[in-house]
């Protein structure tokens, strides 16, 4: 089974992009590579940054794009990059709890899903917990509301790359990108599924 992380950096302070790299690196579940796509080309500080953790861990793998491109283009540059079974989304300014990876790799693979998210913490720009999703959604519940709000919280997903091709990966749109292809994915039938765990 291959898993690939993505994550795209841009304007995120530093001290937020060191803790989520850092979450993603300390997770229980090891068998995996980051793809990290810097997508501010001219932070000369973010290069060093993300070299540095580089030369910590080889399952980091490096893009860099030459202009900006936005995220959904970077997205989809990570996710083509290498071959995978399923990704994995992380955004630079959260936190992965260390035991998130593992679990959903668990359920989505032995559950046969095509698309598992969790619940999750709000924090503050200390760290501090400041809410919870309180909110869970079954399986039909998740496929009817997702047509009239984004229930999905985007970096808690994992989903098969397979199907993410399938419906033509993420559209070039200003927002809403990741809206935008849950809707694709339950248009063709796939199954998803949030779990009650708080793991980001």
């Amino acid at each position: 089974m291959r898993i690939n992380v993505i994550m795209s950096v841009y304007n995120e302070s530093l001290d937020f992009i060191n803790e989520s790299i850092d979450s993603v690196l300390n997770q229980t579940y090891k068998d995996f590579f980051f793809i990290i796509v810097n997508d501010n080309p001219e932070r000369v500080e973010l290069d060093g940054c993300l070299k540095s953790w580089k030369e910590k861990d080889r399952r980091i793998i490096l893009l860099k794009n030459t202009v900006n491109l936005g995220l959904a283009l970077s997205m989809n540059k990570a996710a083509t990059y290498l071959n995978s079974d399923y990704l994995i989304r992380m955004d630079a300014d959260d936190i992965c709890y260390p035991s998130r990876f593992e679990k959903i790799v668990k359920f989505i693979e032995g559950n046969n899903y095509d698309l598992v998210c969790s619940s999750f913490e709000y924090i503050n720009e200390n760290g501090e917990v400041i809410g919870v999703n309180k909110k869970i959604y079954s399986d039909d519940e998740l496929r009817k509301y997702i047509h009239y709000d984004n229930v999905i919280h985007h970096p808690t997903t994992i989903f098969k790359t397979e199907i993410f091709n399938k419906v033509g990966k993420y559209n070039d749109f200003p927002c809403a990108q990741d809206y935008d292809l849950w809707c694709r994915f339950v248009k063709i039938g796939a199954k998803i599924h949030m779990l009650n765990d708080v793991l980001l």
